[in-house]
């Protein structure tokens, strides 16, 4: 098959809305769908794949769980859940509201003339002239930010925009920002998509953003709603560590090293489970990733503490 044919995880997320993670836990938990594999073991798609967990998605999203879905036949689940195969999650009741962000990006999208999937309710020259904006009063569905490059601080900058805005969701046109930058704005729920873009694929990526669960829709307090903005943290022991400090209580007196590296093999468990627990519908994923990425922190947030503690107690080198 022609490679130009392929598609690659991060664009099938973008094109049905379904964020990467869930697309692999479908893959390993469901055999949802089977995609080849470069040769550095990258995941590339067919367009029947593309097909396919689109139509899963929409019935996922319909309210019917994963897990009775997942082994049906494309034709059984457009007869059973009664979904029309000629619909996409394109086919909206009305126009998407966009406020676009980037003097390039608007003059760009203006220039292209209108399209029968957006339209923009709004446009401004930069992120400072945006919050200087007062609040929108209309109803904005997709703030589209362009920005240079992202690094692993956009995400809190730019979830900050969208809420000053009101949108529901936040979709980034980035022309440079290495892998970190990108999983930072995953963790987030913002979208990102590398530009430059025409008019067509912003609408794509704009409906694609509006399949993300939305953490609006999560009653949490606004203490854990800010860890959500920031990236999830790097690992600092790994499992042979963690087993070698749980077994020390021969070495030195105090077993807090001991009991610090349990909590945190428990806390890395859970946030392994929490990222892939099944999601019910949008709500549900939003909290699932709530849990996911306070977890990581409070396991960052003990691993320093631990280091910490096998540098006072002088048992072994630091991790």
């Amino acid at each position: 098959m022609n490679d130009n044919n392929l598609y690659k995880i991060g664009a099938i997320s973008r094109l049905t809305g379904i964020p990467t993670v869930t697309i692999r836990m479908w893959e390993r938990r469901y055999g949802l769908v089977t995609p080849q594999r470069t040769e550095a073991g990258g995941r590339l798609y067919t367009q029947e794949d593309l097909q396919r967990l689109g139509l899963v998605k929409r019935a996922v999203d319909a309210g019917h769980a994963i897990s009775t879905v997942a082994n049906l036949p494309n034709e059984e689940i457009l007869a059973r859940f009664k979904l029309d195969e000629s619909s996409t999650d394109a086919n909206l009741n009305e126009p998407i509201q966009l406020a676009i962000v980037g003097e390039y990006l608007g003059r760009r999208i203006s220039q292209q003339g209108d399209h029968d999937l957006f339209i923009t309710a709004s446009s401004f020259n930069s992120i400072e002239a945006a919050k200087q904006s007062p609040s929108a009063a209309t109803k904005i569905d997709v703030v589209v930010v362009e920005k240079d490059f992202i690094d692993i601080t956009s995400g809190k900058e730019i979830a900050e925009l969208r809420q000053h805005l009101n949108a529901k969701v936040a979709l980034v046109v980035y022309g440079f920002g290495d892998s970190q930058a990108t999983q930072a704005l995953e963790s987030s729920l913002i979208r990102s998509i590398k530009g430059p873009v025409n008019i067509n694929q912003l609408a794509r990526a704009s409906v694609a953003a509006l399949g993300l669960p939305n953490f609006a829709e999560v009653d949490a307090p606004e203490e854990l709603q800010q860890l959500l903005y920031q990236p999830i943290p790097a690992r600092r022991f790994g499992p042979a560590r963690l087993a070698e400090l749980t077994e020390r209580s021969d070495v030195v007196k105090c077993e807090c090293p001991n009991h610090l590296a349990e909590l945190i093999t428990s806390l890395n468990a859970f946030e392994q489970y929490s990222e892939h627990c099944e999601n019910r519908n949008k709500e549900d994923a939003a909290m699932h990733m709530l849990l996911h990425v306070t977890t990581a922190k409070a396991r960052r947030m003990l691993e320093d503490a631990l280091n910490h503690l096998v540098e006072f107690e002088g048992t072994t080198e630091a991790g």
